[in-house]
């Protein structure tokens, strides 16, 4: 099987769609499938790191709009690669015209998806995200449209499902707190919540921070990181696994790195950052699976502090938070996904 996934990361809007986009690929090919990538050369991107993990990137120029975009990858199918049995596309300035025009071009279309508020012409719509019924999206899709909604399909990789596997019983104390916002992270919540970290002013607790290749402040946060105790600095993690075990308490953002979180029963604090990360936080608090801060312009760093001290002395809350993030994601999700793929 020939897969093409049509994806992009930037300084901008961080790396999640493709970091997601490269499980599935990883997934694909146990099962021999050959996967091409194709993005754009904007500053932030991920090419470098897809080609040197084995896979092709067939690059497009950054200024390209959607109609050239698609267009683009139309020559590219017809002159240069095999015809391709799925294009799958995680891309949120791509829809219906971008979809429809390159239909003929692949035997099936596969949309990873993060909102319902547009039409998509599909084989297969995946949106991962809490909360998200298959329903929501009838009248979005054609009616053989296979509709993959819910945690149960998140894509994570294999070192989540690995690790959940050796998790021993967490200590009901926090000690150590985990702060990643992403690989962009553009408006400094980083910064805001190690801030509230020393607001606490606790030398038991120590605090890891991590922070990706697309943070253009990663030389501030890391300068700031060594004028404090207690505080180990990364960055550009692949293998986050580990950290996340070994921590307490995340704080962090409400993308795909919440389930992450929940794979392996770490509780969280989330601070909202972008609009589509609000139904997700929300439905999550609702059910008692993360706490959520709020929209990230009103959370100060004292406002966080305050919500980190009273979820520290609330054992029962966070030893509920573990049992309930893992139920929701266990780790499974790009195996299923796979699997509708070659059904």
């Amino acid at each position: 099987m020939n897969i093409l996934i049509r994806t992009d990361a930037s300084s901008y809007i961080g790396y999640g769609h493709v970091m997601r986009c490269f499980t599935l690929a990883e997934e694909l090919n146990k099962h021999a499938a050959n996967v091409d990538f194709i993005c754009k050369t904007e500053k932030g991107n991920l090419i470098n790191f897809i080609r040197k993990n084995g896979f092709n990137v067939h690059e497009l120029p950054a200024m390209l709009d959607s109609a050239q975009d698609s267009e683009y990858i139309g020559n590219l199918i017809v002159n240069r690669i095999e015809r391709p049995d799925y294009i799958v596309v995680d891309h949120y300035n791509l829809s219906l015209p971008w979809e429809e025009y390159l239909l003929p071009y692949t035997d099936k279309m596969m949309v990873i998806d993060d909102f319902v508020n547009r039409r998509h012409k599909c084989d297969i719509l995946l949106n991962q995200n809490y909360g998200f019924r298959a329903q929501e999206y009838e009248d979005l899709t054609p009616g053989g449209c296979k509709r993959l909604t819910g945690p149960l399909y998140a894509l994570l990789r294999d070192q989540f499902k690995e690790m959940r596997k050796a998790i021993s019983k967490r200590s009901d104390e926090v000690k150590r707190i985990l702060i990643f916002f992403g690989g962009a992270d553009t408006s400094n919540e980083t910064k805001k919540a190690i801030e509230a970290v020393t607001l606490l002013n606790n030398p038991a607790i120590s605090c890891t921070v991590i922070v990706g290749d697309s943070n253009l402040r990663w030389k501030e946060i890391e300068a700031l990181c060594k004028s404090l105790p207690n505080i180990a600095f990364y960055r550009q993690v692949y293998d986050i696994a580990p950290l996340m075990i070994n921590s307490d308490l995340a704080i962090g953002a409400g993308g795909s790195n919440t389930w992450e979180r929940c794979c392996l029963g770490l509780p969280s604090i989330v601070i909202i950052q972008a609009e589509n990360q609000r139904r997700v936080a929300e439905s999550l608090e609702h059910d008692g699976i993360i706490v959520n801060a709020g929209w990230f312009e009103r959370v100060t760093p004292s406002i966080l502090m305050k919500i980190i001290m009273k979820l520290i002395d609330d054992k029962k809350k966070l030893s509920d938070m573990r049992t309930k993030a893992m139920e929701t994601v266990d780790g499974e999700g790009a195996g299923r996904v796979v699997a509708e793929m070659f059904r």
